[in-house]
């Protein structure tokens, strides 16, 4: 496996965590083992129909993707996805029951994990409590006997990398859970393989180290360019982190997509709701004379005659609220909650509840009636049988531009006034504006 490009740094002549003969020779530079493969896709990960059984139950049920070199990659998925399992599959640490797995080119299927050229964070930060950061550090490095001076040298890079110069003497009990991560961290770094397995590292970090976790994460793989396969079930994680997010379930690749398209384009409705928070709103549609309308609301058409009997999806920030006598779908208030920048209004709709995002904290009283109104591409339709996403376009029920999502200075606005602002709406496809 080819060796991961060094990093310039000063050597740490005072850092000495092993006693070995100094003597030994300078272990050779790691060579692909063909030279006719090109060094980058020695990092190229491939799976082809791989699958991990239990007797007859399937945690890993027939998936395949590719890593290219040089991409943060995420497993994205709920509890029992089979996520761990697959990357503990690529790491060696289980067997596959079938298919076969590629890493630069390589069948690794039934290869040990030292053979492999990885390294790998785990969710616990598997430290040492008796050795220093700094024997934790280059633990795997003497284990495979690699020279007292390499060791030295590469300490202080990776050190400094990773801002643990200051703590190398200190045990683990010593350091707060940031720099714990950042000591398993760094012992997969030094290894120099060119490829890094990540399960859930974060876990047990509180919110604000996993913010700052994440960027130092994010900002090594790119600077090192490393190849990442990183298993969480943090949406915000993934969003964040990703090049491409694949998303899994009951051990099967639901959707495979950028961070944007799964957000903006969900396959299907898992998907779709597992992305945002809050998630996406998925209420059932019934037909109406014009079209298919909210279940239990018949007085707006949301879509045409095909949607009826599937499931309108909507982002809760993508809904505006309007006063009453404007276009849309009429709604009545449930209650507010009021996160700080905005808050989460729980709407009724027919026999549906939705929810909104709103900016700040707007003056809404429960069992007020509203309007609500969407712009059209911002609506999804998923197929109530199976959950996969149709290719249906729903009416336009989106204000103008530049108009706010709520204005409850129209409650008090005169009858004039209202009916000025109101004409500015389009007619949508309520019973105000559609012959029924």
């Amino acid at each position: 496996m080819t060796a991961m490009p060094r990093l310039h740094g000063q050597r740490g002549s005072s850092m000495n965590p092993d006693n070995n003969n100094q003597g030994q020779e300078q272990s050779p530079q790691r060579q692909p083992s063909g030279s006719h493969v090109p060094m980058r896709d020695h990092q190229r990960i491939r799976l082809e129909a791989v699958s991990k059984r239990w007797g007859d139950t399937a945690a890993v049920d027939a998936i395949g993707f590719d890593v290219a070199p040089g991409e943060f990659v995420i497993l994205l998925g709920p509890s029992g996805c089979g996520k761990s399992t697959t990357l503990r599959m690529i790491a060696g640490l289980e067997q596959a029951t079938a298919g076969r797995i590629e890493i630069g080119g390589r069948d690794v299927t039934h290869l040990p994990p030292g053979d492999r050229g990885i390294s790998m964070v785990f969710q616990s930060y598997a430290l040492f409590p008796h050795l220093s950061v700094a024997d934790n550090i280059v633990f795997g490095l003497r284990s495979r006997k690699v020279p007292k001076a390499e060791r030295r040298e590469r300490l202080a890079r990776v050190a400094q990398l990773v801002d643990l110069e200051a703590y190398l003497e200190r045990k683990p009990a010593q350091l707060s859970g940031g720099q714990r991560q950042r000591v398993a961290l760094a012992r997969a770094i030094i290894s120099e393989h060119p490829i890094c397995l990540m399960d859930e590292p974060l876990s047990n970090l509180d919110a604000r180290l996993r913010g700052e976790m994440r960027r130092e994460i994010k900002a090594l793989q790119q600077r090192l360019g490393m190849t990442v396969i990183y298993v969480t079930h943090d949406q915000v994680e993934a969003m964040s982190m990703g090049d491409r997010v694949i998303l899994m379930q009951d051990g099967r690749i639901v959707q495979d997509a950028t961070p944007s398209e799964l957000y903006e384009r969900p396959a299907s409705a898992f998907a779709a709701g597992f992305i945002g928070s809050p998630a996406m709103n998925l209420v059932t549609l019934s037909a109406a004379a014009d079209g298919a309308v909210i279940d239990g609301e018949p007085r707006c058409s949301v879509a045409p005659h095909e949607a009826k009997g599937h499931w309108l999806g909507l982002r809760p920030e993508e809904i505006r609220l309007l006063p009453a006598d404007a276009p849309g779908v009429p709604a009545e208030v449930i209650d507010a909650e009021y996160l700080g920048a905005d808050s989460i209004v729980r709407l009724k709709v027919g026999s549906q509840q939705l929810r909104a995002r709103l900016d700040g904290r707007p003056s809404l009283a429960a069992g007020s009636p509203c309007r609500l109104q969407w712009r059209r591409e911002t609506a999804h339709f998923f197929d109530a049988s199976d959950g996969q996403r149709l290719a249906i376009t729903g009416h336009d029920l989106a204000a103008p531009p530049g108009r706010h999502r709520f204005e409850p200075g129209l409650a008090g606005a005169s009858t004039q006034d209202r009916e000025a602002r109101a004409s500015s709406y389009p007619a949508g496809n309520d019973s105000s504006g559609v012959k029924r």
